[in-house]
């Protein structure tokens, strides 16, 4: 009896592998993606020829990742070991500003902390200081209310001007 059971399933199994049915393969379907647009983020902004990062010492560091911003708005750039840059000027480091310090962001390289520092007339600075960073005021940082700081000033979150503009821009209206 398991010898017959086993015949007619090795005959079944036989025939079925052995049948002229079509295979059919399925074309690949014509599909479109949008491309969707980058959000810009601090190496793709539009750059002016005189920025920092133009200049090839410093084309290859990571300002996406050890660039950052304060809360008042003043953006860190580029630092090695002999200076750094702060809204596009060129530091060099001090009893005060120290490197261990901009590496850490503590001290006076702190998020929280105003930056004070006056201008430094080096080759750097003097070659670029057409662009009026000296008499620049730094924009006001509005603080979003999940960052523990509510209100600005007498301006909420919700009502600034920052705020505003955004909603706009995303709507569209």
């Amino acid at each position: 009896m398991k010898k017959a059971l086993l015949l007619s399933l090795f005959v079944l199994v036989f025939i079925g592998c052995s049948n002229d049915y079509p295979t059919y393969s399925i074309p690949p379907k014509k599909t479109f993606v949008k491309e969707e647009k980058k959000e810009p983020t601090l190496t793709s902004k539009a750059i002016s020829k005189d920025d920092h990062r133009y200049d090839e010492r410093y084309r290859n560091f990571n300002y996406n990742r050890l660039g950052y911003s304060n809360n008042q708005g003043g953006y860190y750039g580029y630092y090695d070991r002999d200076g750094y840059f702060y809204n596009n000027q060129y530091y060099n480091y001090n009893d005060r500003y120290r490197y261990e310090d901009r590496y850490n962001r503590r001290g006076l390289f702190d998020r929280e902390r105003e930056y004070n520092r006056g201008y430094i007339d080096n080759q750097w600075n003097r070659n670029h200081r057409n662009r009026g960073y000296i008499t620049q005021p730094i924009p006001a940082r509005v603080y979003h209310p999940r960052e523990g700081v509510i209100e600005y000033g007498d301006i909420s979150y919700q009502n600034s001007p920052e705020n505003i503009k955004n909603r706009i821009d995303n709507r569209g209206y």
